[in-house]
């Protein structure tokens, strides 16, 4: 038998974690990841501005990356333990008021906190939580406390001098979901909002001074010298609070606020807007007019801050962007952008594929194909140049027989001559919803949240599950026993469907560039063929264990054993 037989054989069963060889420069013990350069979850949770004119970001894809101001780049990236566990992710991040330290919220196993040096990346320590979910963190304005929201587990209160817990506060029963400190007459109180009550907590009386209720759900919180905004979840309006929890000021808006902050002179209050591409800006002075917006940005915006009292930032949208942006003017004066975008529209010919990323340039809201790769000679062509008539996509019928899902997406009916004869229903173990399904053969096909892709009969019964999707799944494309999928991962998976086996792993993994066409193509274990600068997008995460901070190795560092363009063929033309 050849090598390169064998070395197929090993590889079509695929896997994640990469094992040492006896090779002289040994592979690590590592998770095979994207890393596009940008965030590959696009809800961008956290925004904030270092003295220094650094943009930290934070995002559900367990990375928390560092922007130069000036230039738009990235200027490194800092990394915690990870498993396999798909909905692992970074629920907040505070900088403490002299830079020196970062904090954050880790959704995983077990929910902690991380405390960085901030200047250096390194891990400095881990504050436990027994499994209590973080939903919001906040230093003092005098770098003395750090505060955490931990939902219906109430607040917990730190001494930054060692970072040992001083106090426990359970507020209510109520969902403690975002925080805030303020200091008055030489006094720390913590500003707690929770569903419908927002509180002031006294550090030095250890008890609730103040509160008020609503009758609607209380949101995003930023806090200013003597002011503390509050967003309303479902009445789309920001309320204007003063340090003893009177309410000054109703901003009423058209649609719901997400993300809050103040210009550190608090002069200025930005916020965010969920489903619309609007971040506004109002002045204090002015009884919070409308003075400047932004409305560049794709979709929902929540990481919204101030770089000076003159420039602004915001994050979020379609694709992770990060905006730099002048105040008085609006216009755009730096960008931040991954080279990935969540993978909308697909359709395959043999060995071209088409596909396109979710965009305001849809026509009436309907995807479009955008680019063409040949998987086999590896080469992009302007799609308008292809026969689009050729591309095959992915059915809700067959025959007699026709797919159609309820309302909520989380059952799928399955139809034969009008009738239902059968369902499949999803919960949150089995992706949630159905996202994309049809039929492939005697099959049927859906995927879902969080990477589920799974084969069904035509009872309704499960088959199959593919693995590798670890995001939500948008969109399918079928030609004969070659399938294809994509979404929010930013990587268009290809498999082989010839043997339908309980478990089957993609055969191929293909990244391209959205803005420069940079590619790589890989096998599940790390073997690949790539363009010219595609290699930056793939390596490998090594944890160092709970207490150290995490690295990412570019694959380039093992291209003499992993760089193999004839095996990716091989496998192109077997499959």
């Amino acid at each position: 038998m050849s090598l390169k037989i064998v070395l197929l054989a090993i590889l079509l069963v695929g896997c994640n974690s990469i094992t040492p060889t006896s090779s002289s420069n040994p592979l690590p013990k590592g998770i095979l990841k994207l890393d596009s350069k940008g965030h590959t979850s696009v809800i961008i949770w956290n925004l904030v501005v270092a003295k220094s004119g650094d943009i930290i970001s934070a995002s559900r894809d367990m990375t928390i990356r560092v922007w130069d101001s000036k230039t738009g780049k990235e200027k490194r990236t800092i990394l915690g333990e990870i498993g396999k566990r798909e909905k692992e992710g970074v629920s907040s991040i505070a900088l403490s008021p002299d830079d020196k330290f970062l904090a954050v919220g880790v959704y995983s196993n077990e929910n902690i906190i991380r405390i960085y040096h901030y200047k250096t990346g390194k891990l400095y320590k881990i504050l436990k939580l027994n499994n209590m979910i973080v939903s919001d963190l906040a230093f003092s304005d005098d770098g003395k406390y750090l505060v955490s929201a931990l939902g219906a587990s109430g607040v917990r209160l730190w001494d930054v001098k060692d970072f040992k817990l001083v106090d426990r506060v359970i507020a209510y029963q109520d969902s403690t979901r975002y925080i805030g400190m303020i200091k008055k007459e030489n006094t720390h109180f913590i500003v707690i909002v929770g569903n419908k009550k927002l509180s002031l907590y006294s550090v030095k009386e250890k008890k609730i001074v103040k509160t008020v209720k609503g009758d609607d759900m209380f949101g995003y919180i930023a806090t200013s010298q003597d002011s503390i905004a509050v967003s309303r979840m479902n009445k789309n309006k920001i309320e204007i609070y003063d340090y003893n929890l009177k309410l000054t000021k109703t901003i009423e808006t058209k649609r719901r606020r997400s993300g809050l902050a103040y210009s550190p002179n608090g002069d200025l209050l930005i916020s965010g807007m969920e489903g619309s591409a609007s971040v506004d800006i109002y002045s204090k002075k002015d009884n919070y007019k409308r003075v400047s917006f932004l409305k560049k940005h794709e979709n929902t915006t929540i990481g919204v801050g101030f770089l000076d009292n003159k420039t602004a930032v915001s994050a979020g949208g379609n694709n992770g962007e990060i905006y730099i942006w002048d105040i008085a003017s609006g216009e755009v004066k730096a960008e931040v952008l991954g080279a990935g975008g969540d993978i909308h529209t697909l359709g395959l010919d043999g060995d071209n594929i088409a596909f396109g990323y979710m965009s305001k340039r849809w026509t009436y809201g309907k995807p479009r194909f955008m680019k063409l790769i040949n998987i086999k000679k590896l080469k992009i062509t302007p799609i308008n140049s292809f026969d689009r008539s050729r591309l095959k996509t992915l059915s809700t019928t067959k025959g007699d027989y026709s797919l159609s899902v309820s309302k909520r997406q989380n059952i799928l009916n399955i139809k034969k001559s009008g009738k239902i004869v059968a369902s499949i229903k999803r919960d949150w173990r089995s992706g949630n919803v159905h996202t994309v399904f049809g039929f492939y053969k005697d099959y049927i096909i859906s995927g879902g949240r969080n990477g589920v892709l799974k084969l069904y009969n035509l009872q309704g019964n499960e088959i199959a599950t593919l693995l590798g999707e670890k995001r939500d799944i948008y969109s399918i494309a079928i030609d004969g026993d070659r399938v294809i999928s994509g979404g929010k991962g930013k990587v268009i998976h290809i498999w082989d469907l010839k043997k339908i086996k309980p478990l089957i792993n993609p055969i191929l993994n293909l990244f391209v560039g959205r803005y420069n066409n940079e590619w790589i193509i890989w096998t599940p274990k790390g073997y690949y063929n790539a363009s010219k600068n595609g290699e930056i997008y793939l390596g490998y995460h090594l944890n160092h264990g709970e207490g150290h901070e995490a690295e990412f190795l570019e694959i380039s560092k093992f291209r003499k054993e992993l760089y193999r363009p004839k095996l990716i063929e091989k496998i192109v033309e077997r499959e």
